[in-house]
């Protein structure tokens, strides 16, 4: 899938697992592609999906993961719409559809980035691409803690995905 992508064209950008407990979240390559990501997202005038999960605990099983990244949190301070929902499970395609639905974000194109992308990642862009079968979904690898060759090959499966190297390419026309 190579279409052009317009810089005129609306997305919902949706950050999935950005949360300091995740050590892959912290890494400083996943950290910067996000933050560029947001920072074209407030150009473009693209909303934004923060999905956290809920019920994780810190190693020692203490409190409930609730904290962002500090770069992002930062970024997302500055004049970006978006919207936080809560998942239970890997999977969070509900909570961004539900997000997305009630504050009149799109659905239809998504540009998704996070860690655990063997995991919640795919989890969550295979149910979501299954569930909203118009999706336009791309996952930028970049932003995510790299899942290995196998696990891309499983992005590259689901028909309506698009694997993009990094945020830089959103800025230029042909993205």
């Amino acid at each position: 899938m190579n279409e052009v992508i317009s810089r005129k064209e609306h997305a919902t950008l949706v950050l999935i697992d950005m949360q300091e407990h995740y050590v892959a979240a912290r890494h400083p390559r996943v950290v910067a592609q996000v933050v560029s990501l947001l920072t074209i997202a407030r150009a473009r005038g693209w909303n934004v999906v923060v999905i956290k999960t809920v019920d994780s605990k810190d190693w020692e099983g203490s409190e409930p993961v609730s904290n962002l990244v500090a770069a992002v949190a930062r970024e997302l301070e500055h004049g970006i719409v978006y919207s936080t929902g809560f998942k239970v499970y890997q999977s969070g395609w509900h909570e961004i559809a539900n997000q997305c639905k009630q504050n009149g974000f799109s659905t239809e194109y998504i540009i998704v980035c996070g860690v655990h992308a063997a995991l919640c990642v795919l989890d969550t862009v295979r149910d979501y691409a299954e569930r909203v079968p118009i999706a336009r979904i791309d996952v930028v690898k970049e932003a995510c803690d790299d899942p290995g060759v196998s696990q891309w090959a499983s992005f590259e499966r689901i028909s309506q995905v698009r694997l993009v190297e990094c945020a830089e390419r959103y800025l230029t026309d042909a993205a």
